[in-house]
């Protein structure tokens, strides 16, 4: 329930920024069709990525979260003794990043009703700094669990959840060369 709401809560920050004073009424179909059309050009990917609270946006594996996933996968064979203590890098990693979120979103917020309201740049500049030190230090936590897993994890392992990931991305980029080949000769 708290993951739906902090979620929600990240949405409707992003969300609200898309438009500034919105004061005909067709304001919010409008913003729906201008998300649609964001999303269409950009992709759902890249979409993401616009509300990331990490610096490193694309690029860097979570490997907590696709552990997860795989964790009873006997290729795998994660011992008791790993198991705990990924669970106690996850549960740091989450823990940090939940600390950060609140006031990331908060000054999201600052921001997008600074510019909106015709804020001064200084102003607006230091809340800025502010979100990229948010970023960076989100991202350190997000660096801090790649080496902390790859420590916890054999060479094998590790190889195996490497190539678990790319098969992953290969299957990923197949399904959007076909999609992509099937929207130009028009058989959507």
């Amino acid at each position: 329930m708290k993951k739906l709401i902090v979620l929600s809560a990240i949405v409707g920050v992003m969300g609200s920024g898309l438009y500034a004073n919105s004061m005909d009424s067709n304001a919010s179909s409008m913003k729906g069709q201008h998300h649609k059309m964001m999303k269409k050009k950009m992709g759902k990917k890249r979409m993401r990525a616009m509300k990331s609270i990490f610096l490193i946006q694309r690029g860097l594996p979570h490997y907590s979260m696709i552990l997860k996933h795989i964790w009873n996968d006997k290729e795998l064979a994660l011992t008791k003794e790993q198991k705990s203590k990924l669970l106690v890098v996850r549960k740091e990693t989450i823990g940090g990043i939940k600390k950060l979120l609140p006031e990331y979103i908060k000054l999201k917020k600052e921001i997008l009703k600074g510019a909106r309201g015709g804020a001064d740049v200084a102003t607006l500049s230091k809340l800025v700094d502010k979100v990229a030190s948010i970023k960076a230090e989100a991202t350190k936590i997000h660096l801090k669990c790649i080496s902390d897993t790859k420590a916890i994890l054999t060479k094998e392992q590790m190889k195996y959840l490497e190539g678990y990931i790319r098969a992953k991305r290969d299957k990923h980029k197949k399904k959007r060369e076909e999609m992509m080949k099937r929207m130009r000769h028009g058989n959507m």
